[in-house]
Order: C-alpha cells, then structure tokens, then sequence
C-alpha cells in the first residue's frame, strides 16, 4: 500500500521550519500506517487587541454611567449576538464570548466599539 500526502497551502517564511516539521512526522506517522491528523485553523484574538477592546468599554462605561461588565455584555450582545445557555432547565441567552473570536472577527468588533465609544464622547 503506498502512503501519500497531499498538502496545498501558501507558506510564511517565517514558520516555514515548523511546517517543515510537521510534514515530515505526518509522513513518518503515514509509513507506519497510522493516522496523522492536520487541523488548520485561523489565529484566535490577540491579548493586545483584548486589552484595547477592554480600554473602549471602560471608556463606554465611563461615559454612560452602566459598569463595565453592563457594557460589555450589550456591546458582544449588539454585535456577536447571543447564546442559549441551560441551567437548572431554565434557559437563558448569553452574549456569545469573545475570546474563541479570530483576529479578523476581533479586529471587526474593536472598530463598532470603536464606533460606539466615539459617540459617547
């Protein structure tokens, strides 16, 4: 039985030893005929782009008077939208977290708040 591996992505220099790495224990896990899983997933949110969403809550907060954790569940409600949660057989819905968020989605978030903050100046 031949063993194969196709692989079709654009490759960052930067991480090109890694990937490198990582094909060559997929093909040695292939030879000996186990299974070699790959997930590929986009970069989740960044501590620095946290911290800035954080800062334009707090200004947000500030400004209207609401605390921040008020401020933060109506900002993901209005623009992540919400989840139901079960508890007891009683269901309620929670804004949906930011932290599983890409840095794309992260990025999106910052510039509405950034929008909002801007309007409670």
């Amino acid at each position: 039985m031949e063993n194969s591996i196709n692989v079709r992505f654009c490759v960052d220099r930067v991480n090109w030893e890694d990937i490198k790495a990582n094909l060559t224990k997929a093909r040695e896990f292939t030879e000996q005929g186990k299974v070699y899983e790959v997930h590929i997933h986009r970069k989740r949110r960044s501590n620095p782009q946290n911290d800035y969403f954080h800062t334009l809550l707090h200004g947000i907060a500030n400004a209207t008077g609401h605390s921040f954790e008020e401020v933060k569940d109506w900002v993901k409600s209005e623009f992540l939208g919400c989840e139901p949660t079960t508890i007891n057989d009683k269901t309620i819905q929670r804004p949906r977290a930011s932290s599983s968020l890409t840095e794309d989605e992260m990025s999106l978030l910052i510039q509405r708040t950034e929008v909002l903050h801007a309007e409670f100046r």
